[in-house]
């Protein structure tokens, strides 16, 4: 109960200041997040050291720490803002590949990596008329999960709480169905489990459950992220795609993996220190 009123407190006291300013708190709190997290900046500077000697990406671990920062003080200065229109701090790239998908007026999926802050393309997507739904992850306080869920709904996003007991499965089907625009953050697996596929160069588990969805129920996969500008955000898409079926559903859904993995590599690519997973990804983390 009291994290709730702190966070309601802290909510209400950074909503009084226009974006740009909440969001030079990054750098002192993300500095000390660098310090005083040992564990995952290490294995962040183990990642950008390879990525950097590689060629692959140009990626520093105390700036992912900054921008990840970002993200949670951004959101929470989007809590006290629910209720306002904010799709004007967001522009959007390539429109024209979203606007074909919605001109079949069917539910499909829009798969995301944990980059930017996708929360800030909630107004957008309503702008858009969309319907949209996302997964949520269950917190430990109730309080704040509800509190969280009803300025998300709000916003005009419907949130479904993860999780094997709440069906979460065939909650999105059914949302897919009656043509919902299903968000979820897809480029990392929970439990450290899942179907191996070569990210960045290295083996990585990715949840099978965006792909099974699109394959079982012939939907399309839109890869998106949402990336602060210096004024706001930017919405990127990637290739849209259909999971064909190929003899059986392993080998379908391993080729989806396969496709989604590297329009994710390129949406990452366009901001590398907002990609801010600071989780083990690779099998060797």
């Amino acid at each position: 109960m009291i994290q709730y009123y702190i966070i309601r407190f802290v909510t209400l006291g950074l909503s009084i200041f226009p974006l740009r300013v909440v969001r030079l708190l990054k750098y002192p709190i993300g500095f000390m997040y660098y310090c005083l997290s040992i564990r995952s900046t290490i294995r962040l500077l183990k990642r950008s050291n390879y990525l950097r000697k590689n060629n692959i990406l140009s990626v520093s671990a105390l700036m992912q720490k900054i921008y990840y920062s970002q993200y949670w003080v951004e959101t929470i200065w989007l809590n006290g803002k629910s209720d306002k229109d904010l799709s004007d701090l967001v522009e959007i790239h390539e429109k024209e590949k979203i606007e074909k998908i919605i001109a079949n007026k069917d539910g499909f999926i829009i798969a995301l990596p944990h980059q930017g802050n996708w929360e800030f393309a909630i107004p957008a997507g309503r702008k858009l008329g969309l319907k949209l739904a996302a997964v949520a992850e269950p917190l430990n306080n109730q309080y704040v999960m509800n509190w969280f869920t009803s300025l998300r709904e709000e916003m005009g996003c419907k949130i479904i709480i993860g999780g094997k007991k709440n069906e979460t499965y065939s909650s999105i089907e059914n949302l897919i169905t009656n043509g919902y625009s299903v968000c979820l953050v897809s480029e990392r697996h929970l439990l450290r489990s899942g179907a191996p596929e070569l990210f960045f160069g290295k083996t990585a588990a990715f949840p099978t459950g965006p792909i099974r969805l699109a394959l079982e129920n012939g939907c399309p996969v839109l890869p998106t992220t949402c990336l602060s500008t210096k004024n706001g955000f930017e919405i990127h898409f990637g290739n849209p795609f259909y999971v064909p079926y190929f003899g059986n559903n392993a080998q379908s859904i391993q080729h989806g993996i396969k496709t989604l993995v590297q329009e994710f590599e390129a949406l990452i690519k366009i901001s590398p220190n907002q990609w801010h997973s600071t989780v083990p990804i690779w099998s060797d983390e």
